[in-house]
């Protein structure tokens, strides 16, 4: 199997999501009293105002990363207009990864991002050349 820039996209989103998982497991299972659940550790954190978006976002950010290993998977992704969305979905996720906390999950989403632009580059000769 030849790695192309999709599926290293894929590989990268897929590695950001499970590096974002293995940070769930550690706050939600490693070091706690043993009178503490794991369910109620969990509903504390989401719900604890001071740091409330930070665990929101540890939430929400695997499952965009997962949606968008499938979407490059697909082969929308090869398309001018797929290249294009699924970029700028990927700029986004990247700059909120680095806004909310500087780790794996956001080293291994810009890695994604720079496969993402790969592939949306060519899409960008055609578009500078005037042609479709």
């Amino acid at each position: 199997m030849k790695l192309t820039e999709n599926n290293l996209a894929v590989i990268f989103y897929l590695l950001a999501a499970l590096a974002t998982l293995g940070y769930w497991y550690i706050i939600l299972f490693v070091g706690n009293p043993p009178n503490v659940k794991p369910i109620d550790n969990f509903l504390h954190l989401l719900n604890e105002p001071r740091n409330q978006l930070i665990f929101w976002w540890l939430l929400v950010s695997p499952s965009l990363c997962i949606l968008l290993a499938a979407a490059y998977f697909s082969k929308w992704s090869q398309t001018r207009m797929g290249a294009f969305s699924l970029f700028g979905a990927g700029a986004v996720l990247t700059f909120a990864s680095w806004w909310f906390y500087r780790s794996a999950e956001a080293i291994f989403v810009s890695l994604a991002l720079w496969s993402g632009f790969l592939i949306l580059r060519p899409h960008l000769t055609r578009l500078s050349r005037g042609t479709r």
